[in-house]
């Protein structure tokens, strides 16, 4: 609850995987809320936003994702990411440093980036977020888990945020295992 952030391994830009859909998902609904897109819009795969962005959040489908950053762009997503001075970014390679998730969460959290309705429509995605198998278990039961997994090659990392009604923290675990996925 009080905006501070320890660090610890490695701080720069690390490969983000799924994590990054968060970004896109806060980007998109802040577009929504601009008047520049809609949920209820068919994007290039077929299916509307609305339903792209829950899949995309809950079993982290990658078309979803495709079809939602093809509609901001990658420009969009780069300069959305620099508004919110997530400095380490970078939108063509899916580069994110743990720090700067860490900022988006505690951000969303917060309610800073999005309205309340749209700040708890991805919070209620990251809830039942798939892949919950890693933070999720060191956390006692009776507390609040709103996270996302991301995976690619040897790459695998986890965003939360922990909750039990009173306190609230951030933890953002990006792991490589140098060439040795396990």
């Amino acid at each position: 609850n009080t905006g501070s952030q320890l660090n610890y391994g490695q701080t720069g830009p690390m490969a983000a995987a799924s994590v990054s859909k968060i970004l896109t998902a806060t980007d998109f609904l802040n577009q929504v809320e601009l008047g520049n897109e809609s949920l209820s819009e068919t994007l290039e795969d077929g299916n509307t936003a609305s339903y792209d962005l829950q899949q995309m959040i809950t079993v982290s489908d990658d078309n979803a994702w495709d079809s939602l950053n093809d509609e901001l762009s990658y420009d969009q997503l780069q300069d959305y990411a620099n508004q919110l001075g997530l400095n380490s970014y970078d939108a063509l390679g899916n580069n994110l440093s743990a720090s700067d998730t860490a900022t988006l969460l505690s951000q969303l959290y917060r309610g800073k980036l999005l309205n309340p309705a749209d700040t708890w429509l991805v919070l209620s995605y990251m809830k039942v977020a798939n892949y919950r198998s890693f933070i999720i278990p060191a956390v006692p039961s009776h507390d609040t888990v709103y996270h996302k997994v991301g995976e690619v090659d040897d790459n695998v990392n986890d965003a939360a945020i922990i909750s039990n009604g009173r306190q609230s923290i951030v933890l953002v675990i990006y792991t490589n295992g140098n060439g040795l996925y396990n």
